[in-house]
C-alpha cells in the first residue's frame, strides 16, 4: 500500500475551509479501518481515483465509491472504510468550516468531474502542510478553498439550490492564468457579477485573505 500524507497540528482559522490533513492512499485488499471517534466537527471529502472502496455509516448507510465520485460526511459519523475488491486509489481530505455555509449533499455518492490542476493543487497543499509554518497552513487552506470552489461550480447544473453561489472559480482562473498582468478587484468582481466591495469581502471570506493577498502569495510561491 502506498501513501502520502501531511497533517497539522492546529489548523488555520481563518479561511471558510481550514484544511487539517490530506490522505493520498493506494489501497490494497487488506485496507480495513473502524473508526471508534463519534464527536468532533472534522469533516472529510473523499475523491475516488481508482478502484472501489466501501463506508459504512452509523446510520446503517454503506456506500461504495467508485472512479469519477467524491463522497462529502463528517468524520464522526463514519464506522468502518476500506478496500472493497482489489486496489482502492483516493484521496481523503479532512478540514473544518467557519463563517460561510458549505452547500453540498452528505453521505451521497456525487459524480463530480476532476479538475486538471486537481491533483497538482492537492500535491501544493501536501508540500505546505509539511513546511508547516503559518503562512504556509494559511495558503495550503485557501488553495484547498479553490478545490471546494470548483466542486460546486461543477454541481450548479443539477443542484437547484446552489444557483445563488458566486461562481467564484471563475475568478480564480484569471488570477491563475494572469500573475504576469495586472489584476483588479473591479475587474475579479466583473467576472463574477459581484460589485467590488461584495466581491471582496466574500473572497475574503472564502479564501481567508484579501485578493491583493492570495495574489501576492501565488506570485510569490511560483
Amino acid at each position: 500500500m502506498k501513501v502520502d500524507f501531511a497533517q497539522i497540528k492546529t489548523p488555520a482559522s481563518s479561511p471558510a475551509v481550514s484544511l487539517e490533513s490530506i490522505w493520498l492512499l493506494e489501497a490494497d485488499p487488506s485496507y480495513a479501518v473502524k473508526n471508534g471517534n463519534t464527536s468532533g466537527d472534522r469533516l472529510i471529502a473523499l475523491r475516488t481515483l481508482k478502484g472501489l472502496g466501501e463506508l459504512r455509516f452509523s446510520s446503517g448507510e454503506v456506500l461504495e465509491p467508485g472512479p469519477g465520485t467524491m463522497v462529502f460526511f463528517h468524520h464522526r459519523d463514519i464506522r468502518y472504510y476500506g478496500c472493497q475488491g482489489g486496489e482502492w486509489h483516493f484521496r481523503w481530505y479532512s478540514y473544518y468550516t467557519s463563517g460561510v455555509s458549505m452547500p453540498l449533499r452528505r453521505r451521497q455518492l456525487i459524480q463530480i468531474r476532476e479538475h486538471p490542476d486537481e491533483a497538482a493543487v492537492s500535491e501544493e497543499c501536501i508540500r505546505l502542510l509539511h513546511i508547516g509554518s503559518r503562512e504556509a497552513m494559511s495558503l495550503a487552506s485557501s488553495l484547498f478553498c479553490t478545490l471546494w470552489g470548483r466542486w460546486i461550480m461543477e454541481l450548479k447544473t443539477t443542484e437547484p439550490f446552489l444557483g445563488d453561489f458566486p461562481d467564484i472559480q471563475k475568478a480564480l482562473d484569471l488570477i491563475s492564468s494572469g500573475l504576469q498582468t495586472p489584476l483588479t478587484v473591479k475587474l475579479l468582481a466583473t467576472a463574477v457579477n459581484l460589485s467590488p466591495r461584495r466581491f471582496h469581502d466574500f473572497f475574503k471570506a472564502w479564501t481567508g485573505m484579501t485578493p491583493g493577498q492570495f495574489i501576492g502569495s501565488l506570485r510569490i510561491r511560483r
